[in-house]
């Protein structure tokens, strides 16, 4: 499937998350205490600067896992919550 978000990689620059093409993809707010915004903005940006990344590793680990099984396992559940959150991503669900 081709990706239909704005390609990544991500950056976090400023509170705001922005594409390598330079535009920005979204801007992040906390609404935590004072003490506590910088560290929960930060982690959220950082989450949110590393999902291209990860929605494709997640593609990746699901394709190499159905390739290497012959038949129902333990895995089935884990793979497939994989890929319900690939859904999720790819609006699918």
């Amino acid at each position: 499937m081709t990706a239909q978000h704005t390609k990544g990689p991500w950056h976090v620059k400023n509170g705001f998350i922005d594409a390598e093409n330079g535009s920005h993809v979204a801007e992040v707010h906390a609404t935590a205490k004072k003490s506590e915004f910088e560290a929960t903005l930060g982690a959220n940006a950082r989450l949110i600067a590393a999902a291209p990344e990860l929605l494709e590793a997640l593609r990746e680990c699901v394709e190499y896992i159905y390739d290497g099984l012959d038949g129902p396992n333990d895995m089935a559940p884990v793979l497939h919550e994989a890929r319900k959150a690939i859904a999720k991503a790819e609006a699918k669900s």
